[in-house]
């Protein structure tokens, strides 16, 4: 399309030139054509494989030969049963090779035949996801929850509950918002933990929150966190607890959306080599994404306050757990409590006495004496 002497392309077109021009030329990973034809025997429906080397924080991406909008429309309207209208839509599956999880794929490739089927068909899933080319049922919903990590899960059923009670009217958010005399004086302790879970009534605002909400909780959860689920409930608690310390001098009354901020933050500082793309308008590093969603909010009008406390919060963390202790006479200060460790990570089994443990007879013919 020429708007005024400027040539403007969609951005599925924009991105699969810049991938085309970022390919290298020799792939120290492997033959290249053999990497395609096996995703394309594996999964199928795919029309076209590609890979790159850029910064990514999806390990794949989709695009179709037609318009993305004219694709999602006919997902809309069409009758199609599984991934049938996918032959119609011939996606192109491009792979950024520098992911984690590619490189992985490309090592199990090798080692795990089997493993590495399942995971590509899950990446293939996911990028069908994101591009809303994958048809949605309550099923896939269900099975989506099922897999969620458990302090993602229930901190997103807590949100999505609040929000539910509030709009079918079996509480007001005058019985949920962070008021610290009506904590102390009248014991409404309730208050301590409904002032993260509610992000007011549904609309754009809520399911805006939501979607960062869980998908940074998740991204730490699955990423810096894993295998470490006490030291992801230790860091809801001391960011909860340095955001009801400030909100007793600022007089904020709901602080979900400022703890979103502080998720978003800490997972960003983690991974700093990741490029964004907010609403196919702005480019930039993952760690300026808090404030270009601090600019989003003024220019919204609405108060820069809640965001800047997140920003406050999550770098005070990141600044003690990951900076402060590599510092030259530095230490770590946050100290999993073992209360959390024992509840919330998986024990490894206790060692069996070697006196108890199974076998240890002597099976073999006794030697003869002459």
């Amino acid at each position: 399309m020429d708007i005024q002497g400027h040539n403007l392309v969609s951005v599925e077109k924009w991105a699969e030139k810049a991938e085309d021009k970022t390919e290298d030329k020799k792939d120290e990973r492997g033959d290249k054509k053999e990497l395609y034809d096996w995703v394309k025997n594996t999964l199928g429906s795919v029309n076209e494989v590609k890979a790159s080397r850029r910064a990514s924080e999806h390990p794949a991406m989709i695009s179709v030969q037609t318009e993305m909008g004219a694709a999602r429309h006919f997902l809309r309207v069409g009758e199609t049963k599984g991934n049938e209208h996918l032959a119609f839509l011939k996606p192109t599956l491009h792979l950024h090779l520098n992911h984690p999880v590619t490189e992985g794929l490309l090592k199990l490739r090798k080692t795990d035949p089997k493993t590495a089927q399942l995971l590509l068909e899950q990446i293939y899933d996911n990028a069908l996801l994101t591009a809303v080319l994958l048809p949605v049922s309550m099923q896939s919903i269900l099975d989506a929850y099922s897999v969620m990590p458990p302090i993602t899960r229930a901190y997103t059923t807590a949100c999505v509950l609040t929000t539910v009670a509030v709009q079918l009217d079996f509480v007001t958010p005058f019985h949920l918002y962070f008021n610290w005399e009506l904590i102390m004086k009248h014991g409404q302790i309730w208050r301590l933990l409904t002032s993260f879970c509610f992000f007011g009534s549904f609309g754009f605002s809520f399911v805006f929150n939501m979607i960062f909400n869980y998908r940074y909780c998740l991204m730490l959860e699955e990423g810096s966190f894993r295998g470490r689920q006490a030291d992801f409930v230790y860091m809801f608690i001391l960011g909860a607890l340095f955001m009801m310390i400030s909100a007793v001098f600022v007089h904020m009354l709901f602080l979900g959306q400022a703890f979103t901020i502080m998720l978003v933050y800490v997972w960003a500082r983690r991974n700093p080599h990741i490029r964004m793309n907010f609403f196919h308008v702005l480019s930039f590093h993952a760690p300026y994404l808090p404030w270009v969603l601090l600019l989003f909010s003024l220019l919204l009008g609405n108060n820069v306050l809640v965001d800047f406390l997140g920003i406050a919060c999550g770098h005070m963390y990141y600044f003690l757990e990951d900076v402060f202790p590599r510092q030259e006479g530095g230490m770590r200060i946050l100290e999993t409590p073992t209360i959390l460790s024992y509840l919330f990570d998986e024990r490894e089994p206790e060692p069996i006495a070697e006196e108890e443990r199974p076998g240890g007879f002597d099976w073999a013919e006794a030697p003869i004496e002459e």
